[in-house]
């Protein structure tokens, strides 16, 4: 079974067990390979979501159980002076996506989950970086 038939059997609700059995291991050998892979085993999905702060280098990559990210952009941009957009979602991950992300984005860090324009970032936004080719340990942010 490929990692993408495993993440979206477990997306789709089949227990670890099942996709364990499946694989031919137990379920904490699944457990282990949906946490290392960034995938939420509480639950918590939603989606993440890349805010930018218009004519500023800066973007808010962020995580919401909420299905739009347009509520949480409402809620940020009433205490913002620069204009906000959502400019990116990836619907059907989890918090530890987003942990992930915020990780790998740290030499970029600003404060909060707000970070500064690099390349990862822009292609990620322009569909050209798929989110889960950035999460792979051997991608290096240039």
């Amino acid at each position: 079974m490929t990692k993408g038939q495993i993440i979206e059997d477990y997306m789709n609700g089949e227990s670890l067990h099942q996709i364990g059995s499946d694989c031919g291991v137990g379920a904490q050998t699944i457990r282990k390979r949906l946490h290392s892979w960034g995938i939420a085993l509480r639950g918590r999905t939603g989606m993440i979501y890349i805010i930018a702060a218009i004519n500023t280098p800066y973007y808010k990559l962020g995580f919401t159980t909420s299905k739009s990210a347009q509520p949480r952009m409402a809620n940020m941009q009433s205490s913002c002076p620069y204009e906000l957009k959502v400019v990116r979602t990836f619907e059907g991950r989890g918090e530890l996506v987003e942990r992930r992300c915020h990780e790998k984005l740290a030499p970029y860090w600003v404060r909060g989950e707000w970070f500064e324009r690099c390349a990862a970032l822009e292609r990620l936004i322009d569909g050209s970086l798929d989110l889960d080719d950035f999460l792979e340990d051997e991608f290096i942010l240039v």
